[in-house]
């Protein structure tokens, strides 16, 4: 369901495109990784100083556990174009009118050159990308009934966007599937570089739920290219238009490809894409 569950086993594309990886095994120190190498104590301050806010392998921040995890956006997000992904158990459901703030690097007071995501008074899932310009780019996913957002179960939400695109430059997938987006300022993102003292913070009073392996990449890896894809049946590499045939049709417009493979016992179909 997530990137990280369905990225290839030697990992070496997607650890190129890492830039933290917050596992929340119990543990925030020396978790992650950075540009290959550095650990996420390196790159911001956690705060984060009670027990009992680990629940298995994953974190709650509500009233009681206000704390929150600050990262440096400088260091850990691309305003070109990135991936925001996490697992997420509310403490709520979608309708209760209240909002819950899930994460931002909204500066006090400063109303342009932030991103962040919420869901709102209105249950709607909303994600800010708020410009140089102080054009706020918003996308909002109307929750009902029809998406798992409700108490105790978990769920991942994954956030990507590319600021150069000229329209639908932003997508919300919730569990690995696409939504029905709806967009404000549906243009082009003049960005500009984060400040020097402009952290990405996670969790605090309102976010009323447990999160778990949040990631960022630094590419849109929704709208990674497909042209490259490769198929591999029983170990041996196929080779497109003698071994297979791929029709997209209009399904790679909606960035969604579907594929029903009828396997031998015993064998195994590999799909993957280059290593970007």
């Amino acid at each position: 369901i997530s990137i990280r569950d369905v990225a290839p086993t030697n990992g070496e594309s997607l650890f190129n495109h890492t830039k933290i990886h917050l596992s929340l095994d119990g543990n925030l120190e020396n978790t992650g990784i950075v540009d290959g190498d550095l650990a996420v104590s390196s790159i911001g301050q956690i705060v984060y100083d009670s027990q009992n806010r680990v629940s298995g392998q994953s974190v709650l921040f509500n009233q009681e556990n206000s704390g929150q995890i600050q990262i440096n956006s400088q260091i850990a997000i691309n305003p070109e174009a990135g991936t925001i992904e996490f697992w997420y158990k509310p403490d709520y459901d979608f309708n209760d009118n209240q909002e819950h703030l899930l994460f931002t690097n909204q500066k006090q007071g400063v109303n342009k050159n932030y991103i962040q995501l919420e869901k709102n008074s209105a249950n709607d899932l909303v994600f800010h990308f708020a410009d140089n310009n102080a054009i706020d780019h918003q996308v909002r996913v109307i929750l009902t009934n029809d998406y798992p957002f409700k108490t105790g179960e978990w769920i991942t939400i994954r956030i990507a966007w590319t600021a150069a695109e000229q329209s639908e430059n932003i997508e919300i997938y919730i569990n690995g599937m696409s939504t029905q987006e709806r967009y404000e300022n549906n243009q082009q993102i003049q960005i500009a570089p984060w400040a020097d003292d402009q952290n990405l913070l996670i969790g605090g009073t309102s976010f009323n739920g447990y999160l778990d392996d949040f990631a960022v990449y630094n590419e849109n890896l929704i709208d990674e290219p497909i042209n490259e894809l490769s198929i591999a049946y029983d170990g041996r590499t196929l080779v497109k238009n003698q071994d297979y045939a791929l029709d997209f049709g209009k399904s790679l417009d909606q960035r969604l490809i579907s594929f029903f493979i009828d396997v031998e016992p015993n064998k195994f179909i590999l799909v993957s894409q280059k290593s970007t």
